[in-house]
């Protein structure tokens, strides 16, 4: 990926949120040309892709969530518009699968309204692309699903025997107390 392009994109996005009608107006102007550049897409995912790290500050990280927002919504609107076509302006396949490649990494996405909108494009990139460019969608997803759900079940398990661990030391510590309170009787 062109660092200049995902830097440009990237400041693109943080103009397209600002206050400022004006900014906001020049940034999409300037989105709407980026459109047909190649891996274009590729780079809003990648934007998306970069969450922000835990010890950022406040103001930062939602500054952060709102253009990893932006760029999953432009990345979602693309794949309507250059995904499937075949003219000049098409997503080419090497971008396609290095989007592919890490498309189904983000399930964990902890931020509802960037969350539904990668989902979105997930779903229509697997309608274009299942079952004859992309057959292993469905199993891949079920593999998903069925991971997370061991996770799930695993992290349930692991809760339930910490609480079991807790009220053993609670009756051991009472049992203690009630023992030197006699001994001291």
């Amino acid at each position: 990926m062109d660092s200049s392009q995902r830097a440009t994109v990237a400041r693109l996005l943080e103009e397209a949120t600002s206050q400022d009608a004006g900014r906001i107006a020049a940034a999409e102007e300037e989105l709407r040309a980026c459109e047909t550049k190649h891996n274009h897409y590729a780079t809003l995912f990648e934007i998306f892709a970069d969450r922000p790290a835990a010890t950022t500050t406040a103001g930062h990280q939602q500054q952060q969530q709102q253009t990893r927002w932006l760029a999953i919504i432009n990345f979602k609107n693309g794949i309507d518009k250059y995904w499937k076509r075949a003219d000049l302006h098409r997503i080419g396949l090497g971008e396609k699968q290095t989007v592919r490649a890490h498309l189904m990494d983000y399930f964990d996405e902890q931020t509802p309204a960037i969350a539904v909108q990668y989902c979105v494009a997930v779903a229509r990139i697997a309608r274009w692309d299942f079952p004859r460019v992309w057959p292993e969608f469905a199993d891949d997803l079920l593999a998903r699903i069925r991971a997370i759900a061991g996770q799930q079940q695993q992290q349930q398990q692991q809760q339930q025997e910490e609480e079991e661990q807790q009220q053993q030391q609670q009756q051991q510590t009472m049992e203690l107390n009630a023992l030197y309170t006699m001994h001291l009787f």
